[in-house]
């Protein structure tokens, strides 16, 4: 008796090898200009501009932004590569393990951005009334 491996596939839809294999690269790569995820997501790659992570998003970041990240509330991320610019987080869970080139600023009454020992923060800390 031989068995064959069928896989079912509704039309016009690609099959996950696919999308995994876009997605992996598409994460690795550098990017040009500013960037907004869309769902939860692994950074390793560089953006050349600034990453906006929205509400109810996860993003592990370990590659480079050569600009702002800016974190909106809701959203949450460890940073454990580099930020160029600022880390702006309006309200956001955010861990910093890594590089902050600029300043921390935290645009809300919740202060939830955690500084591990070992990360570098060049500009220091400052809130929306600062």
């Amino acid at each position: 008796m031989t068995f064959r491996k069928l896989v079912l596939q509704p039309h016009g839809v690609e099959p996950c090898s696919e999308i995994l294999n876009r997605f992996t690269k598409m994460m690795n790569d550098k990017i040009e200009g500013d960037y907004i995820l869309t769902g939860d997501e692994t950074f390793n790659g560089m953006i050349v501009g600034s990453l906006t992570i929205p509400t109810g998003v996860y993003c592990e970041m370990n590659g480079m932004v050569t600009s702002d990240v800016i974190v909106e509330a809701g959203a949450t991320v460890d940073i454990n590569g580099t930020v160029g610019g600022n880390l702006i987080s309006n309200g956001a869970e955010v861990d910093v393990r890594g590089t902050v080139s600029g300043s921390i600023i935290e645009r809300s009454d919740i202060k939830s951005v955690r500084v591990h020992s070992g990360a570098i923060v060049v500009g220091g800390r400052k809130s929306s009334s600062d």
